[in-house]
């Protein structure tokens, strides 16, 4: 699925670094988070789930542009960070369209 993000994301005019796991994922957004515009997270991360590596990168950055994807929906815990964080959440599967709609949105927001 990761490939497949990145591919849409690429062939559309974005910058896209994917990581291997949650741990890496803070690691390298404390780094660059400068250059960082928007984080498309799954909650189901090794080495560290998705609502820890949000609250990690929330204290580097309060304001960051970030949703979820993920194919758990159906998880009342994801509904309810989704909801408690004021975030986005694109459920799997989705077409290509359904993807750069919710990165433009995202992106648009104050």
């Amino acid at each position: 699925m990761q490939q497949l993000l990145k591919e849409i994301l690429e062939t559309n005019g974005y910058d896209v670094y994917i990581v291997s796991n949650g741990r890496e994922g803070v690691d390298y957004y404390k780094v660059n988070r400068e250059r960082i515009s928007l984080v498309i997270l799954d909650i189901m991360l090794p080495e560290m789930d998705g609502r820890e590596v949000l609250d990690e990168m929330k204290k580097f950055n309060g304001g960051l542009k970030i949703f979820f994807c993920t194919g758990f929906g159906s998880l009342v815990e994801i509904q309810s960070l989704v909801e408690k964080e004021n975030l986005y959440l694109l459920q799997k599967p989705f077409s290509p369209e359904e993807l750069l709609a919710l990165v433009e949105e995202v992106m648009n927001q104050d």
